[in-house]
């Protein structure tokens, strides 16, 4: 199972948020992403997790200088959710050396869409869900009765290299990860999963390890990591280690 650090870029700094959207102005960790990014590669992560936050609102200019510095000096692949909304920003994206670009699935619902993109570009694009209670957020809100599993499903034979799933209930506030959602999730697609948002403690990584062949094959970790809840050295060893078998 991977581990994604995640950097949230707002204003061209790094930042922590405290709920899972921006609301004022969040917590600086460092004004200077590119340091931040060199900080988190030198403690041996194998992939940089980034994230404009400014695009959520539709700002996508403001943090471009900042995300292509991050991209010239990172040593590990990168994957990045920038919202994009057009064929011409994803194409940008991963031409300028994204790794894994994130489309969202408010953006992109049509599956067929979306087919055709990762046909186009095998093995480099993913979709973000968010959820709360099992339902799928929209710019309202959720809107029952559109359940996770079922637009997950709708993306099963796309060419996704993963799908991102948020259960918006904690993220970004340490609270903690909907584990039986989750991987009740996982066990129901073959798209693998990376699990974004939320995961406060080694606790709560080993729990979505021990279900890692479920289809779970990475976590985002921000806050816990940047604040010092979840120590990086101790967060590798477990999630880099043999798979634990399933009773």
């Amino acid at each position: 199972m991977l581990l994604f650090p995640a950097l949230d870029i707002y204003k061209g700094c790094c930042v922590r948020r405290r709920h899972h959207r921006v609301s004022g102005a969040p917590l600086i960790i460092n004004e200077n992403p590119v340091h931040q990014a060199k900080r988190i590669m030198r403690q041996g992560f194998s992939w940089l997790h980034l994230r404009d936050l400014d695009a959520d609102r539709d700002r996508r200019e403001v943090n471009r200088e900042a995300i292509l510095a991050i991209l010239a000096a990172s040593n590990v692949p990168v994957q990045l959710v920038a919202n994009p909304s057009t064929v011409i920003e994803i194409e940008e994206w991963l031409t300028h050396g994204v790794a894994r670009l994130v489309l969202s699935s408010m953006r992109f619902p049509d599956a067929r869409m979306v087919a055709e993109l990762c046909r186009r570009y095998p093995g480099r694009l993913a979709i973000h869900i968010e959820a709360r209670d099992g339902y799928v957020l929209s710019g309202n809100g959720y809107t029952p009765p559109r359940r996770a599993l079922d637009l997950a499903l709708r993306y099963e034979d796309c060419g996704l290299a993963a799908l991102l799933f948020t259960d918006t209930t904690d993220e970004g506030a340490l609270g903690c990860v909907n584990i039986e959602t989750t991987i009740d999730l996982a066990f129901s697609l073959s798209t693998p999963m990376v699990v974004m948002g939320g995961v406060s403690s080694l606790t709560e990584l080993a729990a979505l390890k021990a279900h890692e062949q479920a289809g779970i094959e990475g976590v985002v970790c921000g806050s816990a990591l940047h604040d010092g809840r979840i120590r990086p050295a101790e967060a590798l060893s477990l999630v880099e280690s043999c798979p634990i078998p399933l009773a």
